[in-house]
């Protein structure tokens, strides 16, 4: 389980970095902001959801 544990938390800050590039690049790109917002929206999603689990699997590591 421990293993599991810290490959996802390893999942999580590769996956914390490429926000922390694209979030920036996809708000400065003046063509379809709208497309690039709802992009940004299900990033945050999915990185929100990734917190929770890591949160869980941090309990039973």
């Amino acid at each position: 389980m421990s293993y599991i544990f810290q490959l996802s938390l390893l999942g999580l800050v590769l996956y914390s970095f490429l926000l922390v590039v694209a979030v920036p690049v996809l708000y400065s790109s003046a063509t379809e902001s709208s497309k690039g917002n709802g992009i940004i929206l299900l990033g945050s999603a999915v990185w929100a959801v990734f917190v929770v689990v890591v949160g869980i699997l941090s309990r039973f590591a």
